[in-house]
């Protein structure tokens, strides 16, 4: 038998806890994410995200509490498939 889905809020960090791209841009949540890995660079999205790193998890787990976000973006080296991982995700855990 399957665990039922818990559907929770997004939360979202405090600017003191935003994450800050090489670019600038802030994120406060999970979206903020999502949308971003649209518009930014490979540069930066690669300053980021490699194959033996990824900066976005350590900030999904102990800033957003979001540990079952980060452990299925923790090998993701692409852009397209973490924003497909996350759109799947936001879809399916958060409260629209």
């Amino acid at each position: 038998m399957d665990k039922p889905i818990i559907r929770r809020e997004m939360l979202s960090a405090t600017e003191d806890h935003a994450f800050v791209l090489t670019d600038g841009v802030k994120l406060y949540n999970v979206k903020d994410l999502y949308e971003a890995l649209d518009s930014i660079s490979d540069e930066v999205f690669r300053h980021h995200v490699a194959p033996k790193k990824n900066d976005f998890i350590p900030w999904l787990r102990e800033v957003l509490y979001d540990k079952k976000l980060g452990r299925m973006l923790r090998w993701t080296t692409s852009k397209d498939t973490m924003r497909e991982k996350i759109k799947e995700y936001m879809d399916t855990y958060y409260i629209q």
